[in-house]
């Protein structure tokens, strides 16, 4: 009988753990070049590449972004070629949100962009790292921040997570035999 409540108490405790890691933003900023950038969204929030790394943002699930960003190099003398995206990380992997490439013959740009947030970042839910990289005139910036998605996580989280739990007692139990450790 002791033996259960010992394995029962280790599972609720990795359970917790799996959870609160699960749950806690990666804390790291990754910059480089000499660029900078904001972007001022539609409910308010400003971002920029030179804000700290623990400050987390909440954007609206969708609407618009005005920015302007600059490489901090001199203007071209003509054409260059240019290209980025926006990334965000997520438990399983990642996903780009927004790419670019094309033409220019300056080194700065402003405009407002509209966007909706592909269904696969999850809302509600806290702190994503989300990462803006800008390739031009042999140059690569790169600027991240921390950004929360205005909303709830809904029913498909509150499932997901029973789902973690079980399946992890379920492998930590499958090492056990009704009389110890197997």
């Amino acid at each position: 009988m002791r033996t259960r409540k010992r394995t029962a108490i280790g599972i609720v405790g990795l359970a917790a753990l799996w959870i609160v890691a699960a749950a806690t933003p990666a804390f790291g900023v990754t910059e480089s070049g000499l660029c900078s950038g904001i972007g001022a969204f539609s409910n308010g929030t400003i971002v920029s590449s030179e804000q700290p790394i623990d400050v987390v943002s909440i954007v609206p699930d969708g609407g618009s972004v005005d920015y302007s960003g600059t490489t901090g190099m001199p203007e071209p003398d003509g054409p260059v070629s240019f290209n980025g995206s926006v990334d965000v990380a997520l438990p399983f992997g990642g996903i780009t949100v927004v790419t670019w490439s094309g033409e220019t013959e300056t080194n700065s740009a402003a405009s407002t962009y509209e966007y909706t947030v592909p269904s696969l970042v999850p809302r509600g839910s806290g702190a994503l790292e989300v990462t803006a990289r800008h390739v031009q005139q042999g140059q690569t910036c790169v600027a991240t921040v921390q950004m929360a998605i205005e909303g709830s996580p809904g029913a498909a989280a509150a499932v997901g997570a029973v789902g973690t739990v079980i399946f992890g007692a379920g492998v930590i139990g499958a090492g056990f035999r009704k009389k110890g450790l197997a």
